[in-house]
């Protein structure tokens, strides 16, 4: 957290997953699940395997592999790593 208790990767709710280049069937799982940011997703893999459970489409779990490669290859992973450990 920052400072003024605000996320370090607030600006990540600014970018759209488009930018992950994820497959059709990724993108279209990610939107109905309420996932249409990066921030969203830095979120979802923060909270752990207890979210894929309790709050997205059963698809979403068959995804997460992609979805978290994804993240990793665009450089968006450590903010999931940095803020989990904060």
């Amino acid at each position: 957290m920052t400072a003024n208790n605000l996320p370090e990767h607030k600006h990540l709710y600014d970018v759209s997953i488009d930018v992950l280049e994820l497959s059709e069937q990724a993108w279209s799982v990610c939107v109905r699940g309420g996932m249409r940011r990066i921030g969203d997703l830095v979120d979802f893999y923060r909270r752990g395997p207890d979210a894929m459970i309790d709050s997205r489409p059963p698809a979403f779990q068959l995804l997460t592999g992609e979805i978290k490669q994804s993240l990793i290859d665009k450089g968006y992973w450590h903010y999931v790593d940095r803020d989990a450990d904060e």
